[in-house]
């Protein structure tokens, strides 16, 4: 984000709905870890991809992009 950002201060925002969210990373879904495996059971939601986390960046880059 720093890179796209500019002079810009850009500040993710990780909680939504009442809900405090983990973004598992890849890695996390092969050893089928704590925040990919193990959430989404707690609040019985359903389990992200394995590729969310790279699909995220992407849109947020995106939408930094579109305010320029």
């Amino acid at each position: 984000m720093r890179e796209i950002g500019g002079d810009r201060i850009i500040i993710p925002v990780g909680y939504a709905n009442d809900m405090i969210g983990y973004i598992p990373d890849a890695a996390a879904f092969e050893s089928r870890a704590y925040e990919a495996d193990l959430v989404p059971r707690m609040f019985q939601v359903p389990t992200f991809r394995s590729d969310v986390g790279t699909v995220l960046v992407q849109e947020m880059k995106s939408a930094v992009l579109s305010l320029s």
